[in-house]
């Protein structure tokens, strides 16, 4: 029942004018069915990732290495992924946060960084056109997002076989991440959550090293075939 944008109106307040309307997963297509009348035109095309090859050799991944790929807006809740930063700094002096991504809320970040004293390990590297091969030489990955549609971010993660810790939120975390076993889902906002899961993992590098062969293997159930 939440506000729809101007965006979307035309094309779902009129959803029996048109062959079809595509959603990204079972849950959103649902949620347009509850919303708007369940009819036989709505279809559920997941997004598809390109696997990429596996680098040899291998880049070494740096411990406590975390990284985001966001546009640096409001929906990606970058300032969480700040604040639950701050709060694992405090137990894992080898942390360290690597954002690539350009945006609005950039400076504004920057200060909230400033703010918690973390100038030396949080670092905004702007927008990098293979930022997705950074992830080869991450431990883990964060999404923070308040929603997505599906979220290539995670498909790219997950195929460079760096696991997520993720919010929550619809849609795509649930559909990509088995909780526990390539990946970890907590609540949305709840930063102290997703800093103790992943000093979970930090803390446990073989159960970290066991989530990056499914995780991979996720990913490749999501190729074009």
């Amino acid at each position: 029942t939440s506000e729809i944008s101007a965006t979307y109106a035309e094309s779902m307040e009129h959803l029996g004018r048109l062959d079809a309307l595509s959603t990204l997963t079972v849950r959103q297509r649902d949620d347009v069915a509850r919303r708007y009348g369940d009819t036989d035109n709505l279809v559920v095309i997941p997004n598809p990732v390109e696997l990429p090859p596996v680098p040899e050799p291998r880049p070494a991944r740096q411990a406590g290495r975390i990284v985001v790929i966001a546009r640096l807006h409001s929906q990606k809740r970058l300032d969480l992924a700040v604040d639950a930063f701050a709060v694992l700094a405090r137990t894992h002096p080898e942390a360290h946060l690597d954002v690539y991504g350009s945006g609005p809320e950039r400076e504004a970040l920057e200060r909230q960084v400033a703010g918690h004293d973390l100038d030396d390990r949080v670092t905004f590297h702007g927008h990098v056109a293979s930022a997705a091969d950074e992830l080869w030489g991450a431990d883990v990955a964060w999404l923070t997002s308040a929603f997505e549609g599906y979220s290539l971010f995670l498909l790219e993660a997950r195929a460079r076989e760096c696991p997520v810790v993720s919010f929550d939120v619809p849609y795509g975390p649930r559909e990509q991440i088995t909780d526990g076993v390539d990946g970890v889902l907590v609540p949305f906002g709840d930063i102290e959550a997703l800093a103790a899961a992943t000093a979970e993992l930090l803390d446990a590098p073989t159960r970290l090293d066991a989530m990056r062969a499914p995780a991979r293997a996720g990913a490749a159930a999501h190729g074009h075939e």
